[in-house]
């Protein structure tokens, strides 16, 4: 009985298959016919129809889904430099350099943003301000902030130096042995005439010379001033012959790889902090901001530095208003260790 019941069943299963083909086939065949049909006497069907195919593709489409990793990753990333440094540890100061001074604009910039980046360095060489009016309203600022803050700036030399150079310190942390000097021997090849101060944090004493080479009319001319670095650096450490810890920094306009530079390699262990791919404009092609100095005798340096990509961090890499505001060059800066007792 249940033998004969499956083969019934079976038997109009493919009777309603071959049906359903038949109607199928003649769909096919007229389909244009009842197409014309459909448009003529039920419009209101083809107007329904068009519609849910129509929701029906869109729905279907392939979404694009965005994931944003949450600010621990992004922190934890090393690809990703443009979250703000964090501060040095209580026992260490952070030594910076920053052209501050906008090429495309030819005017001061917004000195409220500067200030809010110079807060998190103890002591920073500027380069590119032309008055010592901004120097004192960066202060001031800082000072509205609670931290007390100080600057020595170079006289300006007749006739060649163009713009000042000048040291702004944490005057809780930092303190200066001496003076500041113009370094500007006879027939020196510097349009800007480096300036070079002694500083005292804890057990480290440090020379800083702040050096802005000028832009010339080709790569030639900056070569010229880069090789006369080597000149510069004798000339230091025959004047302070008890100090070894002597580090340039500034805005070099040649990247750290350039041939100009092979003179002043030559110093054992004397080495560049920012290296390639590093770049520091904001437009993200040139490294021209560095540190350098000889480790050997700066043991005193933890191993950490970098570029503070204020562009990204504030400005979200809108450039135009990070070059307006600030500056088209990025700040560079490294940690020293001030408890150890001093090398030399």
């Amino acid at each position: 009985m249940q033998i004969r019941n499956l083969r019934a069943s079976c038997l109009m299963r493919l009777i309603s298959l071959i049906i359903v083909g038949v109607i199928c086939f003649y769909i096919g065949s007229y389909k244009d016919h009842i197409s014309g049909f459909v448009e003529e006497y039920f419009p209101e069907v083809k107007e329904a129809l068009k519609k849910r195919v129509a929701k029906l593709q869109k729905n279907s489409s392939p979404k694009i889904i965005t994931v944003t990793p949450s600010p621990e990753k992004r922190l934890g990333s090393k690809q990703d430099n443009a979250q703000e440094p964090k501060q040095p540890s209580p026992r260490d100061i952070r030594i910076a350099s920053f052209y501050i001074s906008s090429s495309d604009n030819n005017h001061v910039p917004d000195l409220g943003y500067t200030a809010q980046i110079i807060k998190y360095f103890d002591v920073v060489a500027v380069q590119g301000v032309e008055t010592e009016t901004a120097l004192k309203k960066i202060v001031d600022i800082l000072k509205g902030l609670g931290l007390p803050y100080a600057y020595i700036s170079a006289a300006a030399a007749p006739v060649r130096h163009t713009g000042l150079h000048a040291f702004l310190y944490r005057t809780d942390k930092i303190s200066m042995s001496g003076e500041g000097m113009i370094y500007h021997p006879k027939d020196s090849p510097f349009i800007r005439e480096p300036f070079y101060a002694t500083f005292q944090s804890g057990h480290f004493d440090f020379t800083l010379v702040t050096v802005h080479m000028s832009w010339g009319v080709n790569e030639e001319q900056r070569r010229t001033e880069i090789k006369a670095l080597p000149d510069l650096y004798n000339f230091i450490q025959k004047e302070l012959p008890r100090e070894q810890d002597i580090i340039l920094l500034g805005h070099f306009n040649l990247p750290p790889e350039d041939p100009a530079w092979d003179n002043l390699k030559r110093f054992p262990t004397m080495t560049p902090l920012i290296k390639t791919p590093d770049t520091t404009n904001i437009a993200g092609t040139r490294l021209y901001d560095n540190i350098w100095f000889q480790k050997k005798y700066c043991q005193e340096y933890t191993g950490r530095s970098g570029v503070t990509k204020f562009d990204e961090n504030m400005f979200k890499n809108n450039d135009q208003k990070a070059g307006s505001a600030i500056s088209d060059y990025r700040p560079v800066w490294a940690d020293f260790r001030v408890q150890q007792p001093d090398d030399d």
